[in-house]
């Protein structure tokens, strides 16, 4: 179990030392006086001597200038040895070996009282370190935890009982750090106020009502804040702008020099348009599939005109040639927001025949409910892939996403119904998630390994989402196995590292680590399973609140 591992001993079969041992000098005198003693009484052989050499007290055999069980412990009696055995123990003792008499040291448990501290005012490529991660704070110790002198540790083996106790321990440490990961009421309710604010004043701006194309834009709210799996602070909003798109011909992207299809990303061609159909200016004119760059600008203009007029002080980010999101700051205390805009094409038909084989939640949420999703609409993002030759136009390549599934899965999570509801038990499947959010996102500011920005919590959810499936009845999630759960799902997550392979929960045909450098993997393995040695000292850095 995790922060429970073996300590190391103190050489080969040797016993715990006292902190009052006998001196060095004072124990070879004993040693020999011993041995001499033997020699005497080698020739005869009687009874009576037999029962006086049982019934007298001998130094048991430690090391030289040690004893066992205090300074003047000794071995209980027992029956005489050989006296050139007890010459060849003498002088393996002497020479460092342990006797065979000696007792077996179980290795101690490693103490972990989550003292681990990281520098202050520590910085990531020049950044400022967040508020919410303090290396100063209040340490929260587990009760029994403190670290004591080697005499006095108790080293016994945990039995079935014991080994309760502690999964106890670590799911009860486990929800303290859930509970300061929690936002504060006063926090969302301000940021969401000024994020709708803004958001329902582009809506409604002129540019927006009498554009041909984007008159019938609508907002999406997804990602973690409306899923509520946000963590420490409420300061980054993820929405989707969807735009209606009907009758269009979906075609699976070829990377150049590659013959497979992950089956994630599409060119869009409409199959029919009349004169006056607004999507005219925003195809290619031959094979009539609609590009990324003209979509995204046009919207890029209006958004950025709109949000002029706000009466906020707002900082529109720079384009990212990578990124399908419209990035804006908001200007507010403690902190400013930052806003995602993402242009999304909603499309209702049929789903693509790569998803046929995804989403395997009949066991887990119902059949009824996979074919109900199924039905749900599906969207495409202007996401290019990531690997492609330089010399590939990818501008029709769209991404597709199921973000709105997913919002639906997450918010409705339980093999029952009831599940976390008023009248239902609950469970720990989202502590959890939150959990694994926040581990991989303090590696990521405290490793310092830039490698490791390949990874986001889009990979911690869908891994997730997959270790629901292989244990989908709510006793697998119970509330009070928060340290077991969660243990279950770092070792999930762990497998895919190993792997290389993530596969995607609605294309099983995607591999999410695909496109990732082979490093980063185990750079991130060494620093899950440091943690989890050592029973997640890195939570120590959450914020009292």
């Amino acid at each position: 179990m995790a922060g429970r591992g073996r300590g190391r001993g103190r050489g080969r079969g040797s016993r715990q030392v006292s902190t009052e041992s006998t001196p060095g000098l004072e124990g070879k005198v004993k040693a020999t006086a011993a041995i001499s003693f033997e020699k005497k009484n080698e020739v005869v052989h009687t009874s009576n001597s037999r029962k006086q050499a049982a019934s007298r007290p001998q130094e048991s055999p430690t090391r030289l200038g040690t004893q066992q069980n205090g300074s003047n412990a000794r071995k209980p009696s027992t029956p005489r040895q050989n006296s050139s055995d007890m010459k060849q123990e003498h002088l393996k003792e002497k020479k460092g070996i342990a006797s065979p008499q000696a007792s077996t040291v179980v290795p101690k448990r490693m103490p972990n009282n989550g003292t681990t501290k990281m520098p202050d005012n520590s910085t990531v490529d020049g950044a400022e370190k967040p508020n919410d991660i303090q290396s100063n704070k209040k340490e929260y110790v587990r009760k029994g935890s403190e670290p004591q002198e080697d005499s006095q540790r108790s080293i016994v083996r945990p039995g079935p009982d014991e080994a309760h106790r502690l999964y106890s321990e670590t799911s009860k440490r486990l929800r303290f750090v859930v509970q300061n990961l929690r936002l504060k009421m006063d926090d969302i309710s301000i940021a969401a106020s000024k994020v709708n604010d803004i958001v329902n004043q582009i809506l409604r701006s002129e540019d927006i009502t009498k554009h041909p194309l984007f008159a019938k834009i609508e907002a999406m709210n997804t990602g973690s804040y409306y899923e509520r799996l946000k963590i420490l602070h409420p300061n980054e909003f993820d929405i989707m702008l969807k735009v209606p798109v009907e009758r269009i011909t979906l075609t699976p992207f070829e990377k150049t020099g590659k013959t497979e299809k992950s089956g994630a990303y599409y060119t869009l061609a409409l199959k029919r348009m009349s004169k006056d159909d607004p999507w005219r200016l925003y195809i290619h004119q031959e094979s009539r599939q609609i590009l990324q760059s003209l979509v995204l600008s046009d919207l890029r203009k209006i958004v950025k005109a709109a949000l002029k007029r706000t009466g906020y002080n707002i900082t529109i980010q720079r384009k990212s040639p990578k990124s399908p999101a419209i990035t804006f700051e908001i200007e507010s205390k403690p902190e400013n927001i930052s806003v995602d805009l993402v242009l999304a094409l909603e499309v209702n038909q049929s789903w693509p025949e790569a998803v046929k084989d995804g989403m395997k939640i009949e066991e887990w949420l119902g059949t009824k409910t996979r074919k109900d999703l199924r039905y749900e609409p599906f969207y495409f993002v202007a996401k290019k892939p990531g690997d492609i030759s330089e010399t590939q136009d990818v501008d029709d390549v769209w991404r597709l996403s199921f973000s709105n599934i997913e919002k639906e899965i997450v918010t409705n999570h339980g093999h029952a119904k009831t599940c976390c509801e008023s009248e239902g038990k609950k469970c720990c499947r989202k502590p959890c998630l939150k959990l694994l959010k926040c581990l991989l996102e303090l590696i990521k500011i405290f490793s310092r390994k830039r490698c490791l920005g390949v990874f986001c919590s889009y990979h911690v959810k869908t891994a997730f989402f997959h270790c629901c499936v292989d244990k989908f009845l709510d006793q697998d999630w119970k509330k009070e196995d928060l340290g077991s759960c969660f243990d279950r799902l770092v070792e999930s997550f762990l497998k895919h590292l190993e792997n290389a392979q993530l596969p995607n929960f609605f294309i099983p045909s995607h591999n999410l680590f695909d496109e990732f450098p082979e490093n980063c993997f185990q750079v991130l393995q060494s620093e899950i399973r440091k943690e989890k040695s050592l029973n997640y000292p890195i939570f120590d850095h959450i914020t009292v609140r």
